[in-house]
Order: C-alpha cells, then structure tokens, then sequence
C-alpha cells in the first residue's frame, strides 16, 4: 500500500501528524506554517494532507535566475571537480544515460508532464492514483539541472538505484515529476507518497520547487532526494536527524547529509522498521533492503 501525507521543504505530515517550524531560527532564515492533514486511504494509494514553507537565504537567488548556485558541500554532493555534468552524455563507466537495462530506476521528469488520474500509479503510461497530482505539470525552470541530477545520483548511489532525467527504456521504474510550478498555497512542496517495503511498482509523485521556494541548489537537491526516497519506504526523521537526508527540517539538514546508519527516532511511524525497534528507521538498512 501506498500512503499519501503532504510534505515542504521544513518538514512533513504523515497521518494525523501535523508539524510545525520550531520556536528557534531555523538554518538559512527558513519558516515554515503547516497545512491540514487527514489520515491515509485505505486504498492502494491514499494522500494526507498538505504543508507549506517559506525560506530565504542570502547566499543563494531563486532557480530562474543566472545566479542559483550550491552551498559548500562535506561529501562532494551537488558539485563536481569536473564542472557540471551533461545527462545526454552516454557514460563510458556506468549505465546508459537512460538507464536502460538497470533492475532498479528513478526518473526524474524535469521536462513537464501531463498525469491522467487512474486506478493505479503507472509511471511509464503517466498514470496516477491520487487526483491531487492528476493534470498538467510545468517544466523546472531553474539553470541548476545538471547538478541537481548529479546530487540524487551520489545520495543514491549506495544503493544502486539508476537516476535518470531521460525517459526511461523500461517498463518498470518510479517516476518523480519535478517542476517550477506553484500549488494553490505558493509554498507547498507537495505531497510525500510512502510506499512501505518499495512493494507497488512504478510509482510516481510531483515536487513543486518554484520560484517562491528562495533556497539553494543543494538544498533543493535534497527535497529531491527525499521526495524520492519515499518511494521505497523511507520516512521523515524527528529533529534533530540534520545529516540523514530524511531529516524533518530540510532547510536545517546538512549539505553533506546522507542515508545514515544508526537507528533515529521518526516522526511519525507507518511502515514496519526492519532493523530497527519499531518508531525508528535507520535510513541506510531501509533503502539498501527495498532493493534486495
């Protein structure tokens, strides 16, 4: 089963849970005001809720503009010592820039889509369950493409999960539209879909990175990430987690941040915790066991 809770870029609602910015300053200036949530579907894919998010920065401009840039990463994430890469470049070391032939595949749709509302997510056909999601999405507008597809590439390359921003050759991926719109409250994110054990193939979700969303290009690639990671399973962490890329707060989570180890406590738990006492999840054993 597929649960449906609406997210931002500071945080999410997960059933019944609805969180609110802490009475501290967040990092980089960020606020965030929570939305509504209801409790998940008892379908094969349910939605909860909704949650918006300002944010500013003063080291970064908003993606449209010629001066979108990437923090200073730890690991290397979100910069390359080789200068951004190009998608359409086949690779001479891994797969193919469209991933054909990999068992496990992300695709990015940066390029705007039309979803039509069905019984079922089916990512190749542009199918989706959730009609909050059904209908016309925009292309990302932003100049910081490249590095963001090289950013969920490193966060997920532990796992051996192929991220494309090509049309997949295969009938079986998740897909994750990202786009510039902007929903009804101008600074929603969207909507998380939680996929508990990755058991529902080809699924698919939106992130709305628009304009009104003012932070950086790493940060925006670890909404991507996050987003994603939902897909197979992962939830969103309790503060303080600020180097597990499923930490609450994604404007306070580090730039080097990554799918950690240790067991953390979650905010709200729905799916099974595998390695980890239950209302806990250790984000490194939960992706690596959605793919085996």
């Amino acid at each position: 089963m597929v649960y449906r809770s609406g997210m931002s870029l500071l945080g999410v609602l997960l059933a019944g849970g609805c969180f609110s910015e802490p009475p501290t300053t967040p990092a980089e200036g960020a606020t965030e005001s929570a939305g509504s949530t209801t409790g998940p579907s008892g379908s094969e894919s349910g939605r909860v809720g909704s949650s918006s998010e300002s944010s500013s920065s003063t080291t970064t401009t908003p993606p449209g503009s010629s001066g979108t840039t990437f923090e200073p990463e730890t690991t290397g994430f979100g910069s390359s010592s080789t200068g951004p890469i190009d998608p359409t470049t086949p690779s001479t070391t891994g797969p193919p820039p469209n991933c054909a032939g990999a068992p496990n595949i992300l695709y990015l749709a940066f390029d705007g889509v039309e979803l039509t509302a069905a019984l079922a997510d089916n990512a190749p056909e542009l199918l989706v369950f959730d009609p909050l999601i059904a209908g016309v999405h925009g292309p990302y507008t932003g100049d910081d493409r490249a590095q963001l597809l090289e950013s969920v590439r490193g966060h997920f390359q532990p796992f051996g999960l192929c991220v494309t921003d090509l049309v997949p050759d295969a009938t079986d991926y998740d897909m994750l539209v990202v786009t510039s719109d902007t929903l009804a409250d101008g600074n929603a994110l969207g909507f998380e879909a939680l996929d508990c054990g990755n058991s529902v193939a080809n699924n698919v979700n939106v992130v709305f990175l628009s304009d009104e969303v003012q932070i950086g290009g790493t940060k925006r690639a670890i909404a991507i990430s996050k987003f994603a990671a939902g897909l197979y399973g992962l939830e969103s962490l309790g503060p303080p987690a600020t180097s597990d890329l499923m930490n609450r707060f994604v404007a306070q989570t580090l730039n080097g941040a990554t799918f950690t180890e240790p067991c953390l406590e979650l905010d709200s738990a729905v799916c099974i915790s595998g390695t980890c006492p239950q209302g806990q999840q250790s984000s490194f054993d939960r992706l690596t066991a959605a793919f085996n």
